[in-house]
């Protein structure tokens, strides 16, 4: 290679080193084109349930606005618009973007009581159920021991009875009935009443009986199941008022012949009646018989008109009911009285024992 041409060459690279440093300078040291698009915001008041437009400057009309809010259990944004939910303070940020132009700001959004307002999201009247047991499943199925509710104001609080609590919020079911809520504004003279029902769960009962038949002495227990299974109460078996069986955890014993009735209340109310049948050896016979006469368990008329008594083996007056298959039966206290018939039998019910018998009547 000729010295001329190795000139050529070093030069040439002389040339494109110093290029490339003072390129390098340039782009170290070039200022950024500024941006031309500006945004401001103040800082803001809003009442709760209170409605307002944001309000902010913005260097280009055109640009895109967007609102973001750090908490919007205390602000809510309805378009260029900022709701006030609840007593606080949060931070919002706004975003102006044009072309590959963006601007932000932030500022502060405090929400303060509203004199008109409500001091709580409560109803009028709610309902609360009793629950200790199962109370995911008794959710599901809509049944609540609690609720949780938003305040807009502080307030104090009273309970006209002490069925429920009233802590953070939350009113809490502990006794059935009915209360009364009064929530006081602090710094209004305002007052809101909320009236509170707490319930037990309605139950089903399953019961295994509709009508118990015993001899004297005898005994059966009475099974049950309550449902759902989350109903915090229990059954009470209770007697009719009668001696003829006792109930001694929910075995009822027969203890005296006849027929009595046995209640299942939940909740107070009774949900089933059960009949109760007992049956005894005792044997009747028919006294004071005038008319006729009694042979053989049959009555032979000698008159038109029949008239006697049935009594026990003990000498008590059973209480029946009597049809015959023809004439015409009539009662006079104790006494029953046959008339206008001809041969017939009588159909004779005795509620005490608990059994139906038949006499004849032969016309004589």
């Amino acid at each position: 290679m000729s010295k001329k041409l190795k000139l050529i060459i070093s030069a040439s690279v002389m040339v494109a080193i110093v290029c490339c440093v003072v390129a390098l300078v340039c782009y170290l040291f070039a200022k950024p084109i500024p941006s031309q698009l500006t945004l401001a915001v103040n800082e803001i008041s809003i009442l709760v349930d209170e409605k307002k437009k944001l309000e902010f400057e913005c260097s280009d009309c055109e640009a895109e606005i967007s609102i973001e809010v750090y908490d919007e259990t205390i602000v809510e944004v309805d378009g260029h618009y900022l709701i006030g939910r609840k007593v606080g303070s949060t931070s919002i940020r706004i975003t102006a973007t044009i072309n590959d132009e963006r601007a932000i700001a932030t500022t502060t959004v405090s929400v303060t009581e509203n004199p008109s307002g409500a001091i709580t999201n409560l109803a009028n009247e709610i309902t609360l159920y009793l629950l200790d047991k199962e109370i995911d499943k008794a959710n599901e199925d809509g049944y609540f021991n609690q609720l949780n509710f938003e305040s807009f104001k502080e307030y104090d609080v009273s309970v006209s009875e002490n069925i429920i609590k009233v802590s953070n919020n939350t009113i809490i079911a502990e006794k059935e009935g009915e209360a009364e809520i009064t929530f006081s504004s602090k710094n209004f003279n305002q007052t809101e009443s909320v009236k509170v029902f707490v319930k037990s769960v309605p139950p089903n009962l399953e019961v295994e009986y509709d009508e118990i038949e015993l001899n004297m002495g005898e005994q059966v227990k009475i099974e049950y199941n309550i449902s759902p299974i989350y109903f915090t109460g229990d059954a009470v078996v209770e007697l009719d008022g009668s001696n003829k069986v006792t109930i001694e955890n929910q075995t009822i014993k027969a203890e005296e012949v006849g027929i009595t009735s046995i209640d299942i209340r939940l909740n107070g109310e009774i949900v089933k009646t059960i009949t109760v049948k007992i049956f005894g050896d005792e044997t009747f016979s028919i006294s004071s018989l005038t008319g006729g006469y009694v042979e053989n368990g049959k009555i032979f008329a000698t008159e038109d008109v029949v008239r006697f008594k049935l009594i026990s083996e003990n000498g008590i007056s059973l209480k029946s009911e009597v049809t015959s298959s023809n004439g015409t039966i009539r009662k006079e206290i104790d006494y029953i009285i046959l008339e206008n018939f001809g041969n017939c039998t009588l159909t004779i019910y005795f509620a005490d024992l608990g059994k139906t018998i038949s006499i004849e009547v032969v016309k004589v």
